[in-house]
């Protein structure tokens, strides 16, 4: 099965979907809640980058500075 390469925008779209699916999950224990969580963000860093990409912005540019925790 061959298919062609992804673009950088259908790579972002199922960066989307991944961290949709992901938000959504519970895990049923600490540690498969807590790794949920880490990938959840892995993806959200992913697709900063890659709409950094695509709109032509040198992510390392970007303020790096931590924001506010969230509200629980």
């Amino acid at each position: 099965m061959s298919s062609k390469p992804l673009t950088d925008l259908e790579v972002y779209e199922r960066l989307q979907l991944a961290h949709q699916h992901l938000m959504f999950a519970k895990g049923e224990t600490p540690y498969g809640e807590n790794t949920l969580r880490a990938a959840e963000k892995a993806v959200s860093i992913l697709q900063i980058t890659m709409l950094c990409r695509i709109d032509g912005i040198d992510p390392k540019s970007l303020d790096a500075t931590p924001g506010p925790e969230p509200h629980t």
